[in-house]
């Protein structure tokens, strides 16, 4: 599968994802099949939307 994401839409997630967690899950963005991009960091959460 090939995913297609805008620039601004991933910097945007990028915001929101966790660097250094000792929560190893919390260090990534998650790019779901519904079209939709999350990140999390504990605290505050970003969906977003991805082309496909």
């Amino acid at each position: 599968m090939i995913l297609t994401v805008g620039k601004k839409a991933l910097l945007s997630a990028m915001i929101f994802q966790a660097k250094g967690d000792i929560r190893y899950y919390l260090n990534g963005i998650c790019f779901a099949p519904d079209k939709k991009l999350y990140a999390a960091d504990g605290y505050r959460v970003f969906i977003g939307e991805h082309e496909t």
